[in-house]
């Protein structure tokens, strides 16, 4: 495990900060709107790579 110089408890708030600001509002308002996709990363990358085709397939038409 490589020891980044950033790895810190100050860039680890301050990482959290933009999430909670920036990419939460953003999360949940597309989430609303039904154009949020979760997709689990534990499936063979195949079977990723297939879910992710097929929303892309459904938001084209």
């Amino acid at each position: 495990l490589k020891k980044r110089s950033d790895d810190n408890v100050e860039t680890a708030k301050k990482r959290y900060e933009t999430y909670e600001n920036s990419t939460k509002p953003l999360l949940e308002h597309y989430s609303k709107s039904g154009l949020l996709k979760n997709i689990g990363g534990e499936n063979k990358i195949e079977e990723i790579a297939a879910k992710i085709a097929g929303f892309i397939n459904l938001i084209q038409g």
